[in-house]
């Protein structure tokens, strides 16, 4: 490991340590080492690449210990996850690899009910340049990924005025650094730029039932610097929003705003001013609100539906001439829950960078068991942290993200089946060119025995990245398609150690579409998988 990598462990002790100050002695704090091993044998690892001169078989042990820490104490929340993942190849051990994976979320109380800090950090590996022949597993991430490390520290303050307002004041600190670890080595340039993120908000508005008239203020001031040189990147942004219900049924709305934003790699003027904007507020029922507004440089339809305390929708759609994202554009948010089953689907538009996003959502996905309702961090096969999709390559730029995904889980005897469809457009504010990122997942689990369980899955996915930015080489101009199916059984020796053996069948068309093989970088791989996840 880099002296980088004990300077990041040397600051994740010291987050631990503050957020279990005098707290971790209360409450109720589960700790518990982890520790996986698996043995897998592949007969592609090279995924076709001939030129490294190498077997494209190998054996690939992975070996990875780790802890997790969750709990609440009587003034702190946390949730931490570590692991430190060894990788060695038997027949290429240029490939080998040594990778820290840390997921940290807490929420401290420093004065009741009013001066919290939010703390979050993260460890994580992703693809420099994800393409037909890279994946986003340990195996298919060696020699070619970059390690990205993200601290996010947010005091807020809040505060109540009496039964007449509320208010809530928040300072941000980010910081996202990118350390390149591909085949060129450790001086090999990043191929996303390290950051700084400062911001302020300030919210205040009227408790909601005191009256008539409710009211709500809002402003936003974020600069994201660059250790590279490049200016900076600047938001500003404030509002303020009115309601006045005539009745039970109707009520008039009224809105104005200024968006002042500057950003660093816009080939044109960014769309700075003010607009306002008024309408009616329809609410027929308990279950049903429409808002409509209409005015200066702003115009939208917001509806809410709510037929019972299983189903929520939020669509909403909106034509505004200023801020970073203008012209007409959409958002949804829609939940489900059924007696056996879970549906989720949303649709967002927005204006982004990598570094934000990493800052923001981390390395690592979270799901919501639908049986228990308790957050899962980790792999119920692997006994690791999950890994989020990644579709682009790494490198520095804004862009605007168009992302639609749906989703459900259905659960019925010893059955649970998933599935998933996503779409995903970039388009990149300097003009460098547009991406196109969409795909599927689908699987079946089903415990035949108390304590075996069987899992078939696919995944198929196609990325079109035609970004034309020759600094970070993500280019590819084609689209890559990706399908991977698996099979597997695992069966729990104990209530804190399982086992489990995988067969996976992963296929890559190189561009030229699955299954056709005509690209040179079309590829086929076989992998089986043994593994034995412990906690202790």
């Amino acid at each position: 490991m880099s002296s980088n990598g004990t300077r990041r462990g040397a600051l994740t002790g010291a987050l631990l340590i503050v957020s279990c100050s005098g707290s971790c002695v209360a409450g109720d704090w589960t700790f518990r080492p982890l520790l996986s091993f698996s043995e897998t044998l592949s007969d592609n690892v090279t995924r076709g690449d001939e030129g490294k001169g190498v077997s494209k078989g190998d054996l690939i042990t992975e070996v990875t210990p780790g802890f997790s820490l969750s709990g609440t104490g009587s003034r702190v929340q946390a949730d931490i996850y570590y692991e430190l993942a060894g990788i060695n190849f038997l027949h290429d051990s240029s490939r080998n690899s040594l990778n820290n994976r840390l997921s940290l979320n807490s929420t401290l109380e420093l004065l009741d009910s009013r001066f919290f800090l939010d703390a979050r950090a993260s460890y994580f590996q992703v693809a420099n340049s994800p393409s037909s022949t890279t994946s986003s597993d340990s195996i298919g991430l060696s020699g070619q990924a970059s390690d990205i490390g993200t601290l996010f520290l947010s005091p807020y303050w809040k505060e109540r005025f009496g039964g007449v307002a509320e208010s809530l004041f928040k300072l941000t600190l980010g910081r996202t650094q990118t350390s390149n670890n591909s085949d060129g080595g450790a001086s090999s340039s990043s191929l996303m730029s390290n950051s700084d993120t400062r911001g302020l908000s300030w919210n205040i508005g009227s408790i909601a039932g005191t009256g008539r008239l409710s009211w709500q203020a809002a402003f936003n001031d974020e600069v994201t610097s660059y250790d590279d040189g490049q200016p900076d990147d600047k938001r500003r942004n404030s509002a303020f929003d009115t309601r006045w219900q005539l009745n039970e049924d109707w009520s008039l709305l009224g809105r104005l705003g200024n968006e002042q934003n500057t950003l660093s790699d816009s080939t044109s003027n960014d769309t700075n001013g003010s607009y306002w904007s008024g309408g009616v507020g329809w609410t027929p029922s308990r279950y049903l609100g429409v808002d409509t507004y209409y005015g200066s440089r702003d115009k939208e339809v917001r509806v809410k539906w709510n037929p019972t305390e299983r189903t929520a929708l939020d669509v909403s759609w909106r034509d505004r001439s200023v801020g970073l994202v203008t012209g007409p554009s959409w958002a949804m948010n829609f939940s489900q829950k059924t007696a056996n089953s879970v549906w989720t689907a949303t649709y967002s538009d927005e204006v982004t960078t990598q570094q934000s996003s990493a800052l923001q959502n981390g390395g690592y996905f979270t799901y919501v068991d639908p049986t228990t309702g308790q957050a899962i961090y980790l792999d119920p096969t692997t006994g690791q942290l999950i890994a989020r999709d990644q579709s682009f390559g790494l490198r520095n730029g804004t862009y605007e993200t168009k992302r639609f995904e749906l989703s459900t889980t259905y659960f019925r005897g010893h059955s649970q089946i998933f599935g998933r469809v996503f779409h995903e457009d970039r388009s990149y504010s300097d003009g460098t060119g547009d991406g196109t990122s969409y795909g599927a997942d689908a699987s079946w689990t089903w415990q035949f025995a108390p304590r075996t369980r069987s899992t078939v899955g696919v995944t198929w996915q196609k990325v079109n990245d035609q970004t034309t930015d020759t600094t970070s080489s993500t280019g590819s101009g084609s689209g890559d398609g990706y399908l991977r199916g698996r099979v597997g059984l695992s069966h729990d020796l104990s209530a804190d150690a399982s086992a489990a053996v995988e067969y996976q069948h992963i296929s890559s068309d190189g561009g030229s579409g699955v299954g056709s093989g005509s690209s040179s970088s079309a590829y086929d791989e076989n992998r089986l998988t043994l593994s034995l996840n412990m906690r202790f």
